[in-house]
């Protein structure tokens, strides 16, 4: 080999210049269990204001729960934010104008997230795996919204109030959506994607909230008797995550969110 390289010092340099990219390339979607389309535009201010409410948010929970840094970047793929596991990072999509407390319970989902990972919470069966990526996004959901609403009460202003706004606004897209899905006809089929979303064809998707009351009640029900909110995330994860199939039942998303059905 090395007898290889002096002899074709050229081909060397064409090789490491070929292999950087690829590796990026390569490294960026194992960290993520979605595509992401190259940066094409990095937003600093969105950055740093993500930045300093991850900050306080990391604050609240403790534990040692850690956010490596906060990137804003155009993505193409309909979600607002994503927590990449195999960094701790976490990137917002620069596209939305997200105001002051819709950036904070958006970062307060994404912290979420990070709690029950690092914390390894959630216990993984094949058998429920559509139910257990719900009941981990709607936590998240309940638990951001936790989260933003003990921020802004430590900023002096009325945390309770933001916490019961946001839930409002979630449980009224649950009912919405599992009542009759403006998107949904007859003839569309649902297909789960695997992750957090069921396609309703044509491009449209279901928000993972769909037909959840029950269950967002339940974990909001934890969030409120816990003063510790990594304690919440442990008590959700063990009560309605890491759970059998029938109990599962009772919480699970239905299979066909068709109104009549």
């Amino acid at each position: 080999m090395a007898r290889w390289i002096r002899k074709h010092p050229v081909a060397v340099v064409w090789v490491v210049l070929f292999a950087i990219p690829v590796t990026m390339v390569w490294s960026e979607k194992v960290l993520t269990d979605f595509e992401i389309e190259e940066p094409v535009e990095w937003d600093m201010r969105l950055a740093a204001r993500a930045t300093m409410d991850i900050k306080d948010l990391v604050a609240v929970i403790g534990h040692g729960v850690t956010v490596s840094s906060v990137r804003a970047r155009e993505y193409d793929n309909g979600f607002a934010a994503a927590y990449h596991i195999g960094d701790r990072r976490v990137v917002v999509d620069a596209r939305h104008d997200f105001a002051d407390e819709t950036l904070l319970y958006v970062m307060g989902h994404e912290c979420a997230h990070a709690m029950f990972i690092q914390g390894a919470f959630l216990d993984e069966d094949p058998s429920l795996k559509r139910y257990q990526h719900h009941v981990h996004e709607v936590a998240a959901d309940v638990l951001g919204a936790h989260l933003a609403g003990r921020v802004v009460s430590r900023r002096g202003e009325d945390g309770a109030a933001l916490t019961f706004n946001l839930l409002e606004e979630t449980r009224i897209v649950g009912r919405r959506y599992a009542i009759g899905p403006f998107a949904i006809k007859e003839h569309i089929s649902t297909e789960w994607d695997g992750n957090v979303r069921t396609s309703v064809g044509n491009g449209l998707w279901l928000d993972p909230n769909c037909g959840a009351e029950k269950l967002i009640d339940a974990v909001d029900q934890i969030c409120r008797e816990h003063d510790d909110l990594w304690e919440a995330a442990r008590a959700i994860a063990n009560e309605l995550h890491n759970v059998d199939s029938k109990t599962a039942k009772k919480y699970a998303p239905p299979s066909d969110w068709r109104p009549g059905r």
